[in-house]
C-alpha cells in the first residue's frame, strides 16, 4: 500500500512540475561577435535600406537590438527594433567581404540566417543564399568595424552569441541606474520637495544623464530629453560634466572620449562644426575661451 501511496505521489508530483509555465523567450536580442565582446549594430540608427551593419558596444540601444522571426526550415529573419528592418547580404553576392547591410524583410535567400552551434553558446549565422557565414571583418576590436560576409572557418570574429536584450531603450528592469546629473550653471528648483535633482528648465539647458554603473553618460537636453551623440559617443561622468560647465546657451562639445575627437554641438538642433577636436580644444572654444 505504501509502495502504491509513493507511486501515485510521484505521478502527481511529476504532473505539477510540468504544469509549471516555460520561462517567456525575450522578444529582442544583442549579437554579440565572440573576439571583441561588440554587437551587431545599426550605423546611425537610419530607416533607409542599405543602411551599414558594424560592430560597435553592446548598449542598449535600439539600433543594437535585433528580433529573430522564424523564415521557415529552419531560417529566420534578424530584424533591428529601430527600423523593422533585416540583416541582409547585399546584392546576393557569394563573394568573402561582401558588405552585410540592412534591407526589408522579404523573402529572399540573402534576408535569411541559420544558426549553427560552435560550442561554448556561439554560433555561427550562415546566409541561406550563399551558405557562408556573418564575420566581423579583421577581427578588430574598435567600435564601427564593418560586418561581411565569410567562408564558416574556425575563427572567432565568425562565431556570435545571442544575449537577451531589454524591451525597451529606457531599460524599465532597471530604473536605479538612470541618474541625472545637475548642471552646475543652473540651480536646482527647491520648491518640489519630490525630485531634488529637477532643474530650472530654460529653453536649452543641458545636463548629463546616463548609467552610472557603466560609467556612460550623454550630454542631454533638459527641454525634450534629446542625447547629443547619442549612438555610440558615451562619455564618462567627468567629461559629461566638463562640457556641460564649459557649454553656454548656443553650443556644448559631445563627441567620443576613447578616440578623443569632440564636436562644438549647437544645443538647439544638434548640428555638429568643427572637424574631430580634442576635449581640450573643444571646451576652450564652446566655451569662448581662446
Amino acid at each position: 500500500m505504501k509502495n502504491i501511496f509513493k507511486i501515485i505521489s510521484i505521478g502527481f508530483l511529476s504532473l505539477v512540475v510540468n504544469a509549471q509555465p516555460s520561462a517567456a523567450q525575450p522578444k529582442y536580442f544583442f549579437v554579440q561577435a565572440k573576439h571583441s565582446d561588440k554587437c551587431l549594430h545599426q550605423n546611425g540608427a537610419i530607416q533607409r535600406n542599405g543602411g551599414a551593419i558594424t560592430q560597435w558596444d553592446c548598449v542598449n540601444q535600439s539600433n543594437v537590438k535585433l528580433e529573430k522571426i522564424p523564415a521557415g526550415d529552419g531560417y529566420f529573419f534578424l530584424r533591428f527594433a529601430h527600423s523593422e528592418k533585416c540583416v541582409h547580404l547585399n546584392g546576393g553576392s557569394g563573394e568573402n567581404g561582401t558588405s552585410i547591410t540592412q534591407w526589408d524583410c522579404i523573402d529572399r535567400q540573402s534576408v535569411k540566417w541559420k544558426e549553427e552551434p560552435v560550442g561554448d553558446g556561439y554560433y555561427y549565422l550562415r546566409n541561406a543564399q550563399t551558405n557562408k557565414c556573418l564575420h566581423q571583418s579583421g577581427a578588430t576590436r574598435r567600435n564601427g568595424g564593418k560586418i561581411t560576409q565569410w567562408d564558416c572557418v574556425d575563427l572567432s570574429n565568425i562565431q556570435w552569441k545571442f544575449l537577451p536584450a531589454p524591451l525597451d531603450d529606457r531599460d524599465q528592469n532597471s530604473p536605479q541606474r538612470q541618474v541625472i546629473e545637475r548642471n552646475p550653471t543652473h540651480p536646482s528648483d527647491n520648491n518640489d520637495r519630490s525630485f531634488p535633482q529637477r532643474q530650472v528648465i530654460n529653453r536649452d539647458t543641458v545636463i548629463c544623464t546616463g548609467d552610472k554603473f557603466m560609467d556612460w553618460f550623454y550630454v542631454t537636453r533638459v527641454s525634450d530629453g534629446q542625447k547629443f551623440g547619442n549612438f555610440g559617443e558615451k562619455l564618462s561622468l567627468k567629461v559629461c560634466q566638463q562640457a556641460v560647465r564649459a557649454s553656454n546657451s548656443e553650443v556644448v562639445c559631445t563627441g567620443d572620449e576613447f578616440m578623443d575627437w569632440f564636436y562644438i554641438t549647437r544645443i538647439s538642433d544638434g548640428k555638429k562644426f568643427g572637424n574631430k577636436l580634442s576635449l581640450q580644444t573643444c571646451l576652450q572654444l564652446s566655451s569662448g575661451r581662446e
